[in-house]
Parts: structure tokens; C-alpha cells; sequence
């Protein structure tokens, strides 16, 4: 009786503690921590596919599948999305970069002033003082 006794005590106090932890974090930062503990994204995946499935009645919903495979979908489109953007800031710093490097006036004083020079001609290319 006794065991019996402590072991409800301690169901008790882990069911009053466990709503307390979780209700100082933020949902994302509780999720992170279960993908943490998960050891990846397919773990997490498959085990809050197995927690909705238990606790409610989502696949019951024959079109339950179809829009979690939507969402998934979706998902993976705004990564590409934020993929291709990132790529694009990216690039855009190289060009400038890139044509930082290539502007005569940062190569030296010489080709500064044969770059004004051919300039001044209207840029017709021909730079007789570095020939």
C-alpha cells in the first residue's frame, strides 16, 4: 500500500510540474526541445504524427493524409523560397563586390589615370599611355 501510495504521489507531482515547465516557454521553444530530444526532423515528424493520431480524431477525416501532405508541401516550398532568396543576397554582394575590385580607380594611380583618360576621349578604348 504504501508503494502504491509514493507512486501516485509521484504521478501527481509530475503532472503539476510538467504544465508549470511548459508554461514559461514559448511553443516553438518546447517543440525545439522535443526535435532536440528526437534526434532529427522525421523522428519529430513521425512522432507528432503518432501523438495527433492518438489523442484525436484528425485521421478519421479521410482527407487527413492529403492535407498534412499539403502542408508538408508547402513547407518545403517556403524553405526553397527563403533558399533562393538567401542565394540571391548572396550573389548580389559578390557582383558588388566583383565590380568593386574591377573599378580602375581601385587598382592603382596609373590605371586611375588611364581610365579617366580614356574617359575624357568619350571611351573609344584606345589608351596610348600604358602601350
Amino acid at each position: 500500500m504504501v508503494v502504491i501510495t509514493e507512486l501516485r504521489e509521484d504521478e501527481e507531482e509530475a503532472a503539476v510540474t510538467a504544465p508549470k515547465a511548459v508554461a514559461g516557454r514559448s511553443d516553438e521553444e518546447v517543440l525545439a526541445a522535443v526535435l532536440a530530444r528526437k534526434g532529427g526532423p522525421l523522428p519529430f515528424l513521425q512522432a507528432a504524427i503518432d501523438v495527433a493520431r492518438r489523442r484525436s480524431g484528425l485521421f478519421r477525416d479521410p482527407y487527413a493524409a492529403g492535407m498534412v501532405a499539403t502542408m508538408a508541401e508547402e513547407a518545403q516550398a517556403k524553405a526553397e523560397a527563403e533558399e533562393r532568396q538567401k542565394t540571391a543576397k548572396g550573389e548580389a554582394r559578390r557582383a558588388a563586390e566583383t565590380l568593386k575590385e574591377e573599378d580602375p580607380r581601385t587598382l592603382g594611380r596609373e590605371a586611375g589615370r588611364a581610365w579617366e583618360a580614356e574617359r575624357v576621349r568619350g571611351g573609344s578604348g584606345l589608351v596610348f599611355s600604358t602601350f
